[in-house]
């Protein structure tokens, strides 16, 4: 059958090709996966640094009067061993969405000049203003760290980290664990 278009040609496309919305044609493409391959290389390289200046750089052991098991008022739990490392735990829940973050193993800091505290795994992790430091107070040992109350619980369990995995958060909208 012939048609305006040759012998069994289909006819043109009409509209917008999808890809000129995204560049100029596959250049777009090309754009899009540069994008890419820098956000990729920007996180593997913090990664990789974040490993490399922990395994290359020994831990200092903390104060003394940091050392042990805390419990924060507000869902936290701190595992500082007198070897430097620690773990940390944190549950929050708020109406009906929680979020967990762990870190298990990790490598502890206390600078009480900077009033800064934190726990990190390959360059990952958690760092605390420390509004208080370590006092003993009428019901124990307690300091204060961005705002929630820790009160020492226990001794460093170094069996029983505080989440499950060197590094782990999660969060759900279900309010569910």
């Amino acid at each position: 059958m012939q048609t305006p278009y040759g012998a069994g040609a289909p006819p043109p496309r009409r509209g917008v090709n999808p890809w000129t919305v995204v560049g100029i044609g596959c250049g777009g493409c090309l754009l899009v996966c540069i994008v890419l391959a820098i956000a990729f290389g920007a996180f593997a390289g913090r990664v990789f640094r974040g490993i490399t200046s922990e395994v290359n750089t020994p831990t200092v052991p903390p104060p003394q009067e940091y050392v042990g098991l805390w419990k924060g008022s507000e869902g936290g739990m701190l595992n500082i061993g007198s070897d430097g490392r620690g773990s940390w735990s944190e549950n929050r829940r708020s109406g009906m969405t929680s979020s967990n973050f762990h870190i298990d193993g990790g490598r502890v800091t206390i600078d009480p000049a900077g009033g800064k505290l934190s726990v990190t795994f390959g360059g990952f992790g958690k760092t605390m203003r420390m509004d208080k430091p370590p006092t003993e107070g009428p019901n124990g040992r307690e300091m204060v760290l961005d705002g929630e109350t820790f009160k020492h619980v226990g001794q460093f369990v170094p069996d029983k980290p505080a989440g499950g995995g060197p590094v782990r958060s999660s969060g759900g909208s279900d309010g569910a664990q």
